[in-house]
């Protein structure tokens, strides 16, 4: 098992015509409390927190976010700790 295979949560980006779309995918291999932090630049900024029990097995969408890009440039940060002592932080976007 690689370091991310211990990861629940994961960001997806969908950059469009002047915006980007970011989700937050759920998907543990055991069953996991998390809690994560969103946050995201471009136009404007966006922040989001939670926190989720996930079950082993069960993908489903935490967050899901659209944003302004303007010029095209956005960055996104991620921070996550889950309740089996794993924390990390993914980063997207071209300011990343």
């Amino acid at each position: 098992m690689t370091e991310k295979d211990s990861h629940a949560i994961r960001m997806e980006t969908e950059p469009a015509d002047g915006t980007v779309g970011i989700t937050l995918i759920g998907n543990a291999s055991h069953r996991v409390t998390v809690e994560y932090e969103l946050e995201v630049s471009g136009s404007s900024r966006t922040r989001h927190h939670g926190k989720s029990t996930l079950a082993a097995g069960e993908r489903g969408v935490l967050s899901r976010v659209m944003l302004s890009t303007g010029d095209g440039n956005w960055c996104a940060r991620l921070e996550v700790r889950q309740s089996d002592g794993v924390t990390y932080q993914e980063r997207a976007g071209p300011c990343a």
